[in-house]
């Protein structure tokens, strides 16, 4: 009896672990690989991060995550109507035209002034939308481990050719179409070459009927070098997109997760749509710890920041 019961019993664990693990084996075949999960808020943020960093043409630049806010002053869409007294409008936001950006800071003072560069991402898409300067507190100042230069009213001159050099080495590498849009960019200067700014307008876009703008009612990228070498940039182009377009993200963020035919063949009509570094990480994807950056898909392909 000892015997049989023996037996009986390694094969009642040996049956129940089979089972286990064709359970367990079936369950693993149902969800999508970690590989492909995206638009997590590390994912997101490590995508930002790529991009300013690709756009200050500096890829150890060390950044801090501030906040998610509106995208103000140098945007805003909503339905207009006149002010009663003043004779200026009031625009009031409408949900379909709500726009936030991942806000981050440089760590490291501008040249050891009393300021730093404040960066834009727009949360639909991880684009750049603005670069500025922010001055900082005198509580902050009075914080620092050493002392910062404070700003003096005389800005010196830069002339137009050097500022023509930083500006389109700027705009070259935030834009993928920049060859293409090169020679619409209007140059102005101001205060005898203490600044100079070059501005791309589509004034052909138009807003649906009821609604305008502020400060512009079309998209803009502009962008401004002062004489002490310093920048301030804008582009809005990535937020007058439509309100109810899925970006290419959020439609790869649906179908990757499901394993049925279709949704396969979806995805695969979507990735083969990324053909370089800049559209991998705006389609969500990580962005990999080497040197030159590189972006991976889910079907094997690699891109390298260039």
């Amino acid at each position: 009896m000892g015997m049989k019961f023996g037996k009986g019993l390694v094969f009642f664990v040996i049956a129940t672990l089979a089972i286990v693990l064709i359970i367990f084996f079936f369950l693993r075949s149902q969800k999508a690989p970690v590989s492909t999960i995206i638009d997590s808020s590390e994912q997101t943020k490590s995508t930002d991060l790529a991009t300013i960093r690709s756009f200050m043409g500096d890829p150890s630049l060390e950044l801090t995550y501030i906040v998610t806010d509106l995208p103000q002053p140098y945007f805003m869409v909503g339905k207009v109507s006149e002010l009663e007294r003043g004779g200026g409008i009031n625009i009031e936001q409408v949900e379909n035209w709500k726009r936030t950006v991942n806000v981050y800071e440089q760590k490291d003072l501008i040249e050891d002034r009393c300021a730093v560069y404040e960066f834009h991402t727009n949360t639909r898409n991880n684009i750049l939308t603005s670069v500025r300067i922010r001055n900082l507190k005198p509580t902050e100042i009075e914080s620092l481990d050493a002392p910062c230069s404070e700003e003096n009213n005389q800005m010196p001159a830069i002339t137009k050719a050097e500022a023509e050099t930083l500006a389109m080495g700027y705009l070259e590498r935030a834009l993928p179409n920049f060859k293409e849009i090169e020679n619409e960019f209007i140059y102005s200067q101001k205060l005898g070459g203490e600044s100079h700014e070059w501005k791309w307008e589509d004034k052909e876009y138009k807003l649906p009927e009821g609604l305008g703008g502020d400060p512009y009612s079309y998209p803009i990228i502009r962008i401004v070098i002062y004489g002490n070498r310093t920048i301030l940039y804008e582009n809005t182009t990535s937020l007058f997109e439509s309100g109810i377009d899925n970006t290419l993200a959020d439609q790869l963020k649906e179908c990757l997760p499901k394993s049925d035919m279709a949704s396969k063949g979806k995805c695969d009509e979507l990735l083969a749509k990324i053909t370089n570094f800049d559209e991998c990480i705006n389609a969500g994807f990580p962005v990999m710890e080497s040197y030159p950056e590189r972006c991976n898909t889910p079907d094997g392909r690699s891109f390298v920041n260039q």
